[in-house]
This record gives C-alpha cells, structure tokens and sequence, in this order.
C-alpha cells in the first residue's frame, strides 16, 4: 500500500491545519511501528501518503483532527442520525485503488 484516502459524511470536517493534523495520525506499518507519511486535507478528504510501500498497515486519527456541524450535533443529539459512513479507500503500488464504506454507530 502507498496511499490511503479517507472521506467524511456531510457535517464532518477534517483540521485544515497541517501541523495539528501531523500530529493527530498515527500510521503503522506490517511490523506494528511507525512509518513516515504525509497527510494533506483537499476538498474534504484526508489523503495519507506513506514514504515507503508497505504490505500492511493502520491508520489512527485522532477526534481532535475532527469537527463537527451544529446540525449534525443537533441531529444525533435528537436520535435523527443513528449512524455515519466513512469512505476508506486504499491504493497500491501498482495503482489498484479499493474502497471500503464503513459505517458507524453514532
């Protein structure tokens, strides 16, 4: 894998500041340590690159890097929204690009 794309619902939004970003995603690789990345936010989706190809890996991002609406605040506060769903989509070295929707309990 070389890079993993990550796209919020409607009323999720990801820090656009690239430092408080950085320190909020943790990635690691096959053997379970850290691996060089970078991570940019471009029209809403997080874009997570890693410096060298790896064959498996997670990704960790804090709630931190995460902001919510006010309307999304009040839907799930009302029980309007019982759950979310994430777009993850991962791309090898090849450029084979596979997307997985995960959807959350809220």
């Amino acid at each position: 894998l070389k890079t993993v794309v990550v796209g919020l619902p409607r009323g999720l939004s990801f820090s656009s500041k690239a430092k408080k970003l950085a320190k909020g995603i943790v990635v690691k690789g096959a053997s379970g340590k850290r691996v060089k990345f970078t991570a940019r936010v471009s029209h809403g989706e997080l874009t997570v690159k890693l410096a060298k190809g790896q064959t498996k890996m997670s990704v960790a991002i804090s709630d931190a890097d995460l902001s919510e609406s006010k309307s999304l605040e009040n839907q799930v506060k009302h029980k309007r929204t019982r759950s979310l769903s994430v777009l993850v989509q991962a791309t090898n070295a090849a450029n084979t690009t596979t997307g997985v929707v995960a959807k959350l309990k809220v």
